[in-house]
């Protein structure tokens, strides 16, 4: 209900009482515990939200990485996916991904081209290979049902399966009813893992890293990415998982973001507020870009 009273005009604020009344107006990230509710709550710019990932007290995670060649590298999970896509259909109904007896751990996704077409009745798009739970629970000759009809597709729908896949996956396409003939479906593919803080609701509010450059490099940077449901564009060519950045150094350092030999580095953000959907299969990846073989020698995050 709207404030009355001695509080009338302060919706939203934080009241303090010493010989009167004191107000503060919430500000981003601020976060309280509203004790008699037994709530965390987290003020995102608008209003005050239910924060029940970190219960009422700033987490924070440490990543180290060291040895470094050029390319892209990963901490907190990672994205493998060719570049470009595969066409599924009537005539080559599978297509295969990763390296069999590999420890990979991760969920498979695609990225659809658009709808999918078929002559008659229904066709589906399974993965099949051996699932591993956070249980510790192996299941060879699995499956799970990422569509169960490829014209229902929408062109850069993101699907990916709930289990975890260990070895090598198969993307297979198979009749759920009828007697098709002519089908085919477009679409990337690969394998994602990232760090959702074992299914919980969080809020991002800053990110660091501090290293040393073992290497000239002009082409370093590092990111945060936010990986969601959205926001995934498919490519027949050029596929990259990288879209939604939470933050990134060279888009904030601007000219300033080049490694020199035997010099430190940092980056630091402390004004983010990205809620992340843990429960409901979102999370973040660290991505960091050398452009130079042994460019960091060590990097924290």
């Amino acid at each position: 209900t709207p404030a009355t009273g001695a509080w009338l005009g302060h919706d939203g604020d934080i009241g303090m009482y010493y010989d009167g009344w004191i107000f503060q107006s919430p500000f981003v990230p601020m976060r309280i515990w509203v004790n008699d509710e037994g709530l965390p709550l987290f003020y995102n710019g608008v209003d005050w939200i239910v924060d029940t990932g970190v219960s009422a007290r700033i987490e924070t995670k440490s990543f180290t990485k060291s040895y470094f060649g050029n390319g892209k590298f990963y901490l907190a999970g990672f994205y493998t996916a060719p570049a470009a896509d595969v066409t599924l259909n009537q005539d080559s109904l599978t297509q295969a991904y990763g390296s069999a007896n590999v420890a990979v751990g991760a969920h498979a996704f695609i990225v659809a081209g658009g709808p999918g077409s078929v002559d008659a009745g229904v066709v589906g798009l399974k993965v099949t290979g051996t699932s591993m739970t956070d249980g510790g629970v192996r299941t060879a000759a699995d499956e799970e049902i990422l569509s169960a009809d490829i014209t229902a597709l929408v062109l850069n729908q993101k699907l990916e399966t709930v289990k975890k896949w260990i070895g090598q996956v198969v993307f297979t396409l198979y009749t759920v009813s009828g007697n098709p003939t002519t089908y085919s479906v477009d679409c990337n593919y690969g394998l994602c893992k990232y760090d959702d803080w074992s299914k919980k609701d969080i809020t991002v509010t800053g990110f660091e890293a501090v290293g040393n450059a073992g290497a000239a490099d002009t082409g370093f940077n590092i990111l945060v990415a936010h990986h969601k449901a959205t926001g995934w564009v498919y490519s027949a060519t050029a596929f990259d998982p990288i879209k939604s950045v939470i933050c990134s150094m060279n888009t904030d350092y601007v000219t300033e973001k080049n490694l020199a030999t035997g010099e430190p580095f940092a980056y630091k953000r402390d004004n983010l507020s990205q809620a992340i959907d843990g429960e409901d299969s979102e999370g973040f990846v660290i991505v960091i870009f050398s452009g130079t073989n042994n460019a960091i020698n060590v990097i924290n995050c």
